[in-house]
């Protein structure tokens, strides 16, 4: 697939899950009036023991479908099988163990809805197998449209049970709904493939590549779980729930752009598993390009989020107000991070995997640790800024390493990324505290001049930025923008 492919790709991945957010925030919005923050904090235990059953069962079936060379129908048909069944044992799995796991959280409410994620584990095998293989054969726009069809079934579904039962498990319905349907469509997309006679092919091959990411994905979901684990036990469900309700304005819209992004892409790395010459071009620019949406977006978000987030969505939000620009820097971090993540995984460099794992389980630990000296939720969503700070950092380190990255190109990215969301968030930041406060010391006059300064000062960033370079490369920007800037296409 060529770069404007892959891009018509993401845009039509990205903006069907636009269309999810404002779903989103529309059902967040409703449910946070009728389910308590305590209501919030037992369903987010439920979606968490739910994930780690699911990582366990399939988390890497779509990604052995997107490497694969070539598509056999006998042998696609045989891996959705074998994901039913793995689906199967899953679901007895989480249902059986219910109880254990709300004991293990400290939430005796959480039993419940945890067996109603039973479903989802089922479904979830299946499901990465049948949209696997639809972004492997680029039928990016139809997968796009049956996402929000299901989403928005299952949120008006989901709404629906919370205004009826106003409890953790009603808040589970929405996911359940909309995932049940979703692999029935996504099947029926792929019938050709995925219906066919299981003959062909071996696929143990396809399975051993997906238990070591599964295995990869374990150690992730720790990483990012032992904090969690620990807010709970220490400070109760209801801070959990105003944890995951703040993650609903912050990380969720992010990993639905995460999402959109690495679906995409992440077929288009088997071109590097044999050569990294390839990789040392094109890497260093897609971090660039996402660098640019990421952290200018995380940091406008950070500052807007605290003043906008109690209007918009009520009063059930103000508390949780306060975590949202730690959350917001931390998910743009993850957004990079998990990019570059995904295309070391796609290489199979496990080793490298096992190894970041590692490190960054030790942070978690001595977050942990943190956390139970002082017992405040800034320090337990801080620890995901300095996780995220961390992933990255070395698998940066490691690309370079091993040449898959240029760093002095990517360097200058970051560095332009970085520069244009100061530019942008400070005169926010100041204009808000200027003008909600009486008596400023700043006169407006200055309050106005900052940002006129500011915005002149990116126009000429952006204008010399390698973001513009790259967009003129591969023809993204109009002949008549590029005249207007003065900019030669190269």
């Amino acid at each position: 697939m060529s770069a404007a492919g892959v891009l018509r790709g993401a845009a039509w991945t990205y903006g069907a899950q636009i269309a999810t957010i404002m779903l989103q925030l529309a059902y967040a919005a409703t449910t946070s009036r009728l389910v308590g923050a305590g209501g919030f904090g037992t369903y987010a235990v439920s979606l968490i023991v739910a994930g780690m059953v699911t990582l366990l069962a399939s988390s890497g079936l779509g990604q052995s479908v997107g490497r694969l060379m070539e598509l056999q129908a006998g042998q696609l048909s045989k891996l959705n099988l074998f994901s039913w069944l793995v689906g199967s044992i899953a679901s007895a799995f989480v249902y059986l163990s219910a109880d254990t796991w709300a004991t293990i959280w400290g939430d005796s409410e959480a039993a419940s809805p945890i067996r109603m994620t039973a479903a989802l584990a089922l479904v979830s095998p299946p499901l990465g197998v049948a949209t696997g293989l639809m972004r492997r054969t680029g039928e990016f726009r139809s997968l796009a449209v049956l996402t929000l069809f299901c989403n928005a079934v299952g949120m008006l579904a989901g709404g629906f049970a919370a205004y009826q039962w106003r409890s953790a498990s009603s808040l589970v319905a929405s996911a359940i709904i909309a995932q049940c349907l979703l692999v029935v469509c996504a099947t029926y997309q792929s019938r050709k493939y995925l219906l066919r006679s299981p003959c062909g092919s071996k696929i143990r091959s396809l399975v051993i590549f997906s238990w070591k990411i599964t295995i990869a994905n374990m150690l992730s979901y720790f990483t990012g779980n032992i904090t969690r684990w620990g807010v709970s036990r220490m400070m109760g469900p209801a801070a959990l729930g105003s944890w995951n309700r703040a993650e609903v304005v912050t990380t969720i819209p992010f990993q639905q752009l995460q999402s959109a992004m690495v679906q995409a892409v992440y077929p288009e790395f088997r071109h590097d598993i044999d050569s990294p010459k390839r990789a040392r071009q094109v890497w260093p620019e897609m971090l660039t390009l996402a660098a640019w949406v990421a952290f200018p977006t995380a940091s406008v978000l950070a500052v807007l989020g605290p003043e906008v987030i109690p209007v918009l969505l009520g009063p059930g939000w103000t508390e949780t107000s306060q975590l949202v620009p730690y959350l917001a820097v931390a998910a743009g971090l993850q957004l990079i991070s998990t990019l570059l993540a995904s295309a070391v995984e796609a290489l199979g460099r496990f080793g490298w995997i096992w190894s970041t794992q590692g490190i960054l389980i030790t942070v978690q630990l001595i977050s942990l640790f943190v956390l139970w000296i002082y017992r405040d939720l800034i320090v337990a969503v801080s620890a995901l800024i300095v996780t995220g700070l961390v992933r990255h950092a070395y698998h940066v380190f490691l690309c370079v390493r091993a040449n898959y990255i240029g760093f002095p190109r990517l360097a200058r990215g970051y560095a332009e990324a970085v520069t244009a969301s100061l530019l942008l968030s400070g005169p926010l930041l100041l204009l808000l505290n200027g003008l909600s406060k009486t008596g400023s010391p700043l006169p407006y006059f200055v309050l106005a001049l900052v940002p006129l300064l500011s915005f002149g000062c990116l126009f000429v960033l952006i204008r010399r930025s390698l973001l513009i370079e790259i967009l003129a490369k591969y023809g993204w920007i109009p002949s008549k923008v590029l005249s207007l800037l003065q900019i030669r296409r190269k």
